[in-house]
């Protein structure tokens, strides 16, 4: 087989039509780097240790943040994983069911959340910062490129449930 960067647009289009590891190579990538800004808000914490924030609320909040993302989180990642083989009677995928009725991405959504929640429980203005960034750097980059391969694979039903249901909330 040629390689990717070697073939023909046609050819690179049926390759992501056809090719299941795409779409989760693109979401490895994307959650990877939620991961990201914990470690560099904990490094600049040590360095700058007069940056941070303290106090029992912002950590009960932060808890109750990340419970919230988690179940989230499990909600999208169960749901996906239930509907891998469901077809309507039409042969069409259904996308708009459990949280991705409200999101396209509520995986993203809840990783955006907790790394909030985590930023709130470790007192770190910094994580705030790496997660915003991180965020923009997701919503222009990375999700764009998963919403090309999911149009290619699914056509014009994606391209549907795009009109219909917005990216993040």
């Amino acid at each position: 087989m040629v390689g990717y960067w070697y073939m023909t647009p046609e050819e690179k289009k049926e390759h992501l039509k056809n090719d299941p590891s795409i779409v989760h190579s693109i979401l490895a990538h994307s959650y990877f780097i939620y991961f990201w800004p914990v470690i560099l808000g904990l490094i600049l914490d040590m360095v700058f240790p007069g940056l941070t924030f303290t106090g029992r609320n912002f950590q009960l909040i932060g808890i109750f943040v990340i419970f919230v993302s988690s179940m989230l989180i499990y909600w999208a990642q169960t749901t996906s994983k239930k509907n891998k083989n469901t077809v309507n009677p039409d042969g069409d995928r259904e996308f708009a069911i459990g949280p991705y009725k409200y999101t396209r991405n509520p995986t993203y959504t809840g990783l955006m959340i907790m790394t909030l929640g985590l930023g709130l429980v470790m007192g770190s203005y910094f994580i705030f910062v790496f997660g915003a960034i991180v965020f923009i750097i997701n919503k222009m980059i990375l999700i764009p490129k998963e919403e090309r391969v999911l149009e290619i694979k699914y056509g014009n039903t994606y391209s549907q449930y795009k009109k219909k249901v917005k990216s993040i909330l």
